[in-house]
């Protein structure tokens, strides 16, 4: 359930997304830190801090039975169907270089964390979409 305020503090927290950090601002780390702003529950902890790279993050994934982010997502929060995002549900994306990584829904535009900020990736590139 989300929190009473939690349209401002999801603003907020976008607004100093910062810049991309493998293992302590990263993609998942940052839908994570979505999530936690609008419920107060923390997937993240105790996750972060596990790993530096692109490669350690696959493993640490693995570490813990998953395959890839949107596994670990889906065993966290349920899913629903695209067409029925709202802002601040977390959704999976195809990114301009065809990776499918976490950001957060914020109307017809999801918001992606990328190395220098907030990237944006419109509707028809979302894949999964998930219920915050």
């Amino acid at each position: 359930m989300r929190k009473g305020d939690w349209e401002t503090a999801l603003s907020d927290y976008l607004a100093g997304a910062g810049e991309y950090s493998y293992g302590s601002n990263d993609c998942m780390l940052f839908a994570a830190g979505a999530v936690k702003v609008q419920t107060g529950r923390d997937f993240a902890r105790g996750h972060r801090r596990k790993y530096k790279s692109a490669i350690g993050a696959g493993r640490y994934l693995l570490s813990l039975g998953f395959d890839c982010p949107a596994d670990m997502i889906a065993s966290l929060l349920e899913e629903k169907p695209v067409a029925f995002a709202q802002r601040g549900d977390i959704v999976l994306v195809r990114d301009d270089a065809g990776q499918e990584i976490p950001g957060v829904c914020y109307g017809e535009i999801a918001l992606i964390l990328v190395e220098d900020g907030l990237g944006r990736v419109p509707r028809d590139r979302w894949l999964k979409a998930w219920a915050v």
